[in-house]
């Protein structure tokens, strides 16, 4: 996973592109971001755990379970990075580096 810098010119960025005129919209964006992603691995884990164990086809089960599991990290990947940049966004708002 790639690191953000914290500076000025990146979360004018990511406000840019997140819509928000400033630091607290740019944090509520990304909260509402975080509980989609959240609901979204909820709904993977769920669907991982239907998938089938031990069927005839079983390299086309363990390929789909994999792609589920390699989903799931990948959005638990994202979180751990918008955590990263709303608690940018906050150190900003209260004027800490």
């Amino acid at each position: 996973m790639s690191k953000f810098h914290n500076t000025t010119t990146e979360l004018d960025a990511w406000a840019s592109a997140l819509g928000a005129r400033n630091d607290s919209e740019a944090i509520a964006v990304i909260n509402r971001l975080e509980l989609r992603i959240n609901a979204a691995m909820h709904d993977l884990q769920i669907c991982l755990g239907q998938m089938p164990e031990g069927v005839r086809r079983a390299k086309l089960t363990d390929q789909t379970r994999s792609w589920l599991a390699t989903s799931i990290q990948n959005a638990g990947e994202s979180l751990t990075f918008l955590a990263q940049i709303r608690r940018a966004f906050a150190r900003h708002e209260r004027g800490e580096s």
